[in-house]
C-alpha cells in the first residue's frame, strides 16, 4: 500500500491540540523502555541558517520516524512515519502545524499536572506562532479567563489577540496586550475594549535565564 500524504490543511483538519495531548501522554507513559528512542536533533550548517533532522522510534506502536527542515525563511517541513516491522513508509506529513501541535501539547501536559488546579491567567511572552498552540492547550487543561500577552512590538500584540479571538473552537478568554509604556486594549468576552496601563517590566537576560534555570528533568530509567 502506497503512504498516505497529509498537507498542512489536512493536518489543521483532523488533528486537534486534544488528540496531540493524548498521543503525547501515551508516548511520555512508554519513555522508560528500550523501544522507546528519542533521538538528539542534528544540524547542518547551510547559507543563513541549518538543516535540521530529528528521528524517533515509538516501540509500543510499532512505528519509528523523523522530522526535517531547513532553518531558512520560506523552508518546508515534512516528518516521514515507518512502519518498524517491515520498514515501509507509511506517511508523509507536512508538518510545521504538526510540529506546533506537539510543541503545545507537551505545555498542555506540563500544566495539567504540575500548574495550580484554579489558575485562571495564563502569561505568554513572546507573539511567535509556537505560542498558540501552547494556549491552546492551556486552555484545555484548566479554565482560563485571562491571557496577558508580552510582546516587544505593539502591532505583533494586538494583531496576536484578536487572532486567538477569531478561533471559534478555543475558549474566549479575555486577551490582555500589555506595554511598558502605553495603554493597551483588553478585549473581554464581548469584544468591548478596555483601556489598561502595563506596569510590567520588558523581560531581561538576567529574568530570561532566571526562567531557563528552573526547568526540572526527570531520570530516564531503564
Amino acid at each position: 500500500m502506497p503512504p498516505i500524504y497529509l498537507s498542512e490543511s489536512d493536518v489543521g483538519r483532523l488533528v486537534t491540540i486534544k488528540d496531540a495531548m493524548a498521543a503525547l501522554e501515551a508516548l511520555f507513559a512508554t519513555w522508560g523502555q528500550p523501544s522507546t528512542t528519542n533521538l538528539p536533533r542534528q544540524r547542518a550548517p547551510l547559507p543563513g541558517g541549518a538543516f535540521n533532522l530529528m528521528g524517533a522510534a515509538y516501540g509500543a506502536k510499532g512505528v519509528h520516524g523523523l522530522k526535517a527542515y531547513a532553518g531558512v525563511k520560506g523552508a518546508q517541513f515534512h516528518a516521514l512515519l515507518y512502519s518498524s516491522l517491515d520498514g515501509s513508509l507509511k506517511a508523509v506529513i507536512e508538518a510545521d502545524l504538526f510540529g506546533q501541535m506537539r510543541t503545545g501539547a507537551a505545555s498542555g501536559i506540563a500544566t495539567r499536572l504540575l500548574a495550580n488546579a484554579h489558575a485562571r491567567t495564563l502569561g505568554v511572552i513572546g507573539t511567535g506562532k509556537q505560542s498558540r498552540m501552547k494556549v491552546a492547550a492551556v486552555c484545555t487543561v484548566r479554565p482560563i479567563r485571562q491571557v496577558r500577552v508580552f510582546s516587544r512590538t505593539a502591532e505583533h500584540r494586538e494583531a496576536y489577540a484578536r487572532s486567538l479571538q477569531s478561533e471559534p473552537a478555543w475558549p474566549k478568554p479575555t486577551w490582555w496586550s500589555p506595554s511598558p509604556s502605553q495603554p493597551s486594549r483588553c478585549a473581554g468576552r464581548s469584544g468591548s475594549p478596555k483601556a489598561r496601563t502595563s506596569t510590567l517590566p520588558a523581560p531581561t537576560p538576567t529574568l530570561v535565564a532566571r526562567l531557563t534555570r528552573k526547568r526540572c528533568c526527570a531520570p530516564r530509567s531503564r
